[in-house]
């Protein structure tokens, strides 16, 4: 093989990794601000959470509910699994004597978490929506925060992933604690 043409293949690999690489790099990143409402991966993502409201009525819905903090904080849980027991949505809600709220999650045929929605109430007044879009391999994509009314509030549900809902409707007040 010549110099030349082991030259070429160099630029050759470079040229094809500066183009690829940027494109997976785009794959696994945040969505800005300014965009978040269109676009292909926020699509995908409403598109399973239709699928899975479509889904509701044949799907079969487990529930547990369970006290926590010395009996401060009450918990219901709901798993809800297709006909291949694959679960494609978790539910949680409970409040205290602070605050009420109520998480759903979504999940895909796979079973990765695609879509959480909560929704939080405070006893100053404060209501509050939080959504997290995750792209097909369980990335964070865009969160959303928006206060409804009220000053804010700081407590109520924590919004972190839930990637094992059959563990966590299992885990019951261990799955909340702080």
């Amino acid at each position: 093989m010549s110099e030349v043409t082991r030259t070429l293949g160099r630029f050759l690999l470079l040229a094809v990794a500066c183009v690829a690489f940027p494109a997976a790099a785009r794959a696994q990143s945040k969505i800005a601000g300014s965009n978040w409402q269109k676009g292909p991966r926020l699509d995908s993502v409403r598109a399973v959470v239709k699928w899975v409201d479509g889904l509701s009525r044949t799907l079969t819905e487990q529930v547990d509910s369970t006290s926590c903090d010395d009996g401060h904080v009450v918990l219901v849980s709901k798993l809800f699994t297709d006909s291949g027991n694959v679960v494609r949505r978790f539910s949680i809600e409970g409040g205290s004597d602070e605050s009420a709220g109520q998480e759903n999650h979504y999940y895909d045929g796979l079973g990765t978490l695609r879509f959480t929605f909560a929704e939080t109430s405070a006893a100053n007044g404060t209501r509050r929506e939080d959504r997290y879009y995750y792209d097909a391999s369980g990335f964070l994509i865009y969160h959303d925060e928006r206060i409804l009314h009220g000053p804010g509030f700081t407590g109520g549900f924590m919004g972190l992933p839930v990637r094992d809902p059959r563990g966590a409707f299992l885990a019951g007040c261990s799955q909340h604690d702080e």
